[in-house]
């Protein structure tokens, strides 16, 4: 099994059970591609997914935000994708039910089953005039909700 772990270490408490979840779901034989994401908000993680398809499984570790984030980039691609919570919340996570201790979730995605989901899209147009397209996974709000999480 080849897989890629595309993790957000700014997601969270700073947890190191990403590393758990990695021991408990490698065997031998496997390869495992580990990709951190980096602060930059201009690359928002597109550049370490370019790649998605060469991989049996991806993982996206980090909180709502990454997750909602990354699952956009993949949008339209042939990925089979497991969501590690390694946010604060992870409210994303908690609604696809998953078992939320790194060994069991290591081993769902060895012999579970997969799911479609959809997302959100949502477009506007700046002060400018450019158009700009966002996914998001749980909701998206403007004025004083954007504020709010902002």
């Amino acid at each position: 099994m080849r897989v890629l772990i595309v993790h957000n270490e700014a997601s969270g408490f700073g947890s190191d059970a990403i590393y758990e979840f990695q021991r408990s779901l490698l065997r031998e034989g496997d390869e495992c591609v580990l990709r951190l994401l980096s602060n930059d908000a201009t690359d928002l993680g597109a550049s370490l997914l370019e790649d998605a398809e060469e991989f049996d499984l991806v993982v996206i570790s980090g909180g709502d935000g990454t997750v909602a984030t990354l699952l956009y980039l993949l949008r339209g691609r042939d990925v089979l994708t497991c969501v590690f919570p390694s946010g604060t919340a992870n409210l994303f996570f908690a609604n696809l039910g998953n078992a939320s201790e790194p060994a069991s979730l290591a081993r769902a995605c060895r012999v579970g089953h997969s799911v479609k989901t959809d997302m959100g899209e949502i477009m506007w147009l700046d002060e400018e005039g450019l158009k700009h397209l966002q996914g998001f996974s749980l909701m998206a709000g403007v004025g004083f909700d954007a504020q709010l999480m902002q």
